[in-house]
């Protein structure tokens, strides 16, 4: 999954920094490095509304869907950018996307913690 650093990480389809856990779409890297178009959104984040506006979207959904398919791995991109896994039982969603936010959560008390130590190293 994406590393991503709340109040540091860009939106690769808008340039603006993630400013907040909810509404973000990311992947895991499922794309080999190259000129591909695509490519940039590949293990990254970014804004769901700019997700859902993006004029690649589907294609994007697609390629993902058809590479983890052909990895063997059951997950499942949505239209709306959400990863499902078929089969997944209520709790385990709940439980995944705990973990998820958790992370997001993580990364942002860190991003905050290196604010603080370059303002206190520059001053």
């Amino acid at each position: 999954m994406a590393v991503i650093e709340i109040g540091v990480s860009r939106c690769p389809l808008c340039g603006q920094v993630l400013t907040g856990i909810s509404n973000i779409v990311a992947t895991g890297h499922f794309l080999p490095f190259g000129p591909d178009r695509l490519w940039r959104c590949s293990d990254a984040a970014m804004h769901k509304s700019c997700f859902l506006a993006w004029e690649d979207r589907e294609e994007f959904i697609a390629l993902y869907n058809q590479v983890r398919s052909s990895q063997g791995r059951l997950d499942r991109m949505t239209e709306d950018g959400e990863i499902v896994v078929p089969g997944e039982t209520e709790a385990e969603i709940k439980d995944r996307l705990r973990k998820r936010q958790h992370s997001y959560k993580w990364n942002e008390r860190r991003a905050r913690k290196e604010k603080r130590r370059i303002k206190d190293d520059t001053e």
